[in-house]
């Protein structure tokens, strides 16, 4: 049986933002209901040449899908030298009965459809419908793909985006004003682009509060994408802890530096974390009870929605005859 390769341009085909918001969903439950095995992301520092190199396999059985598969992602900070993105990454999908390999699939664009995916499946089971204006924190490939996907499950007639590079921020909106109905603007300010937005969306590598606690208003629904490690968080301790907070995966999220700084600080305790995106789709939990609250969707990603969404790709992949195969 051949294996399958498919590149970045090939992967981005096959994988719709509906549908992948469609698999995070499902991701979620698989996460929370104990039908997928995720063992820790293995992690190996490459010091001499700045890099990480990150391993997360998953396998998933549920009564519809089996799904098994890992990621390896790279980060070297030094790539801009060699005219490369900081992170790389590619997926092996295995048969789940036997470990063949099936296909190796760039897992770059994979990981940015499926990261925003997953924050847009989170913002449709807690944003308010009547949700009109997004404010992105950020300018990069998430900042794209974030918009992209948020603007698939609400009605937005406005995107604010800010960045600290005001250049990559200009060109971004200029580019996305081109492909989208709605309006498009470079925010001046984090603060004034913030405090008019229903739905706010942090996509930053930065280490400290991308804005000010007071910036929030009542009713905004909150997406944090950016800070994974305990040293770095893009939220205000004070805007947490207003917050009802949901995340992926509790275990992983309590490191992240949103939670674990407000934590820290005394602002909340554990139990303030109200659960699972999963438990939410599952009825298990209450998402969003009041139009005034602020709800906040911590997110770390996971393996298993890699494994959704390498689904989604071998399967379009398939069906409209994309990709390489070979004899392996």
């Amino acid at each position: 049986m051949p294996v399958l390769i498919l590149n970045f341009e090939q992967v981005q085909s096959c994988l719709p933002m509906a549908e992948a918001i469609e698999g995070m969903k499902k991701a979620f439950v698989a996460i929370s209901d104990g039908s997928a095995i995720v063992p820790a992301r293995g992690h190996l520092d490459i010091d001499s040449h700045e890099g990480t190199v990150l391993t997360m396999p998953s396998f998933v059985e549920t009564a519809d899908e089996r799904i098994l598969s890992i990621k390896i992602a790279t980060v070297y900070q030094n790539n801009h030298e060699h005219d490369l993105p900081t992170v790389l990454a590619s997926v092996l999908a295995l048969d789940p009965e036997t470990g063949k390999p099936l296909a190796l699939i760039d897992g770059t664009s994979l990981t940015a459809i499926r990261t925003a995916a997953a924050s847009a499946a989170a913002s449709d089971v807690l944003a308010r419908q009547d949700c009109r204006v997004l404010a992105i924190i950020g300018a990069g490939v998430l900042a794209r793909t974030h918009i992209e996907a948020v603007c698939q499950i609400r009605d937005i007639e406005k995107v604010l985006i800010y960045s600290r590079s005001r250049e990559k921020c200009e060109a971004l909106c200029e580019k996305l004003s081109q492909q989208l109905p709605c309006q498009v603007d470079v925010g001046e300010i984090a603060e004034t682009t913030v405090e008019s937005a229903d739905i706010v969306c942090t996509v930053t590598n930065s280490s400290k509060p991308v804005f000010s606690a007071a910036a929030i208003r009542p009713g905004t629904h909150l997406v944090a994408v950016g800070s994974h490690h305990p040293e770095a968080a893009e939220i205000p301790v004070e805007t947490v802890a207003r917050s009802k907070i949901f995340v992926d995966q509790l275990k992983p999220a309590l490191m992240a530096g949103d939670l674990h700084q407000a934590i820290a600080a005394g602002a909340i305790d554990k139990s303030a974390i109200v659960g699972e995106m999963g438990n939410v789709i599952r009825g298990q939990i209450m998402g969003r009870q009041a139009d005034d609250e602020i709800t906040f969707f911590k997110s770390v990603g996971n393996a298993v929605e890699d494994s959704f969404a390498t689904q989604i790709v071998m399967n379009n992949a398939v069906k409209n005859k994309m990709g390489l195969a070979i004899d392996f």
